[in-house]
């Protein structure tokens, strides 16, 4: 009796339970109906690949490309608009201006790092790696001040920006949680910021800025500005605070308001 209801059981097919979860379309229409007119233009403006400013959520980029004309060339890039090298190409297609459509991929392995590199992705804190860091950046600041600034060639945006660009940003997002250092409003490289400044007032950069980032590898010096980062502070919170100068996360360049905060 046992064989054959064992049997009964193989025999008997499963029912899938019942799908109740909303159709792509039922929450496309959803999402379109909880959405505002600046929300939809935004949208709309990413679809045409012809939106004034960069960014990291489109997936074309058609510029002065003809009506009914296909991009000749693919950016492939990471998910997440983190890899340093994927943005250098990023920003000269961007400045140049050359059409080009996205594909996105998970890209994990970046190479080998020089010794100062490893400083910034080690669990400690190694005084003599963060010295020879902090002269770094101070070179790096004595060649914005010979150039007259704000960038690195003089007043123009080079080729040159477009390489440090992905690396220093990364820096300045990261650097704060992980190693109590500020790169953004550090009296020790004040070119620096003005660096910054310039380049969030680009098109091809504003609208891929990086925001500062936590790790999970944190130093105790870095307490205050994890919790400017985290959100636990209340920096996350709506409407947006004032910039008074004293920001982790500056403000100015971003050219938008406080609804954009609310919107992709």
């Amino acid at each position: 009796m046992l064989f054959a209801t064992t049997l009964l059981t193989i025999r008997t097919p499963l029912r899938a339970p019942p799908d109740a979860a909303p159709s792509w379309e039922a929450l496309a229409a959803k999402l379109d109906t909880a959405s505002t007119d600046d929300e939809r233009a935004f949208r709309q403006d990413l679809e045409s690949g012809r939106a004034a400013r960069a960014c990291s959520l489109a997936s074309q980029r058609l510029f002065d490309l003809p009506d009914g004309e296909a991009p000749r060339l693919t950016l492939f890039r990471d998910t997440a608009a983190w890899c340093p090298y994927c943005e250098k190409v990023w920003l000269v297609l961007e400045e140049k201006r050359v059409p080009y459509e996205v594909k996105k991929v998970n890209m994990n392995c970046y190479g080998d790092k020089p010794a100062w590199f490893r400083w910034l992705t080690s669990s400690a804190s190694e005084g003599a790696q963060r010295a020879n860091f902090e002269a770094l950046l101070r070179r790096v600041d004595g060649e914005l001040a010979a150039s007259g600034g704000p960038y690195f060639l003089g007043a123009d945006l080079s080729l040159v920006d477009c390489m440090f660009a992905p690396f220093l940003e990364r820096m300045a997002a990261s650097l704060p949680y992980y190693k109590a250092l500020t790169l953004r409003r550090n009296d020790g490289w004040p070119r620096l910021e003005q660096w910054f400044l310039a380049m969030e007032s680009c098109a091809s950069s504003s609208g891929r800025r990086l925001k500062a980032i936590g790790r999970c590898q944190s130093v105790p010096e870095a307490e205050d500005f994890a919790a400017e980062i985290d959100g636990s502070d209340g920096s996350w919170s709506l409407p947006l605070p004032e910039d008074d100068g004293s920001l982790l996360q500056p403000l100015q360049g971003l050219g938008a308001g406080a609804d954009a905060a609310r919107s992709e």
